[in-house]
């Protein structure tokens, strides 16, 4: 009977199974090749995980900015509320409120 090569590889890993796992030589390159591709694999997700680390980053500063904005704007009209508040209730102005409309209708009943 003809020994085909995958045959005498079958047979001298049947006489090598006592001594441990046997790779071929076909199988060691085999083996090696896809170690290889898989670092490569790996490098390639190391650059795409750092690029989306950057952009995160970018977003994060682009967020805690516009916080930032939006901090400055309600200080700003709590400011001018207070202001506003103090003018409403300041005497000399709700005084002179009221005698502009105390004029203002004065003017009307005399002018009809």
């Amino acid at each position: 009977m003809a020994t085909t090569p995958a045959l005498a590889e079958t047979k001298e890993k049947e006489k090598d199974k006592d001594k441990g796992y046997y790779l071929t030589e076909k199988e060691m390159v085999e083996l090696a090749q896809k170690i290889k591709k898989l670092q490569e694999e790996n490098i390639k997700l190391k650059q795409i995980l750092k690029e989306e680390r950057q952009s995160y980053d970018k977003v994060i500063d682009q967020a805690n900015r516009t916080i930032d904005v939006q901090d400055n704007q309600i200080k700003d009209l709590k400011d001018l509320n207070k202001d506003y508040e103090k003018e409403i209730n300041d005497p000399d102005i709700v005084q002179k409120l009221l005698y502009i409309l105390a004029g203002i209708g004065a003017g009307n009943l005399l002018g009809r």
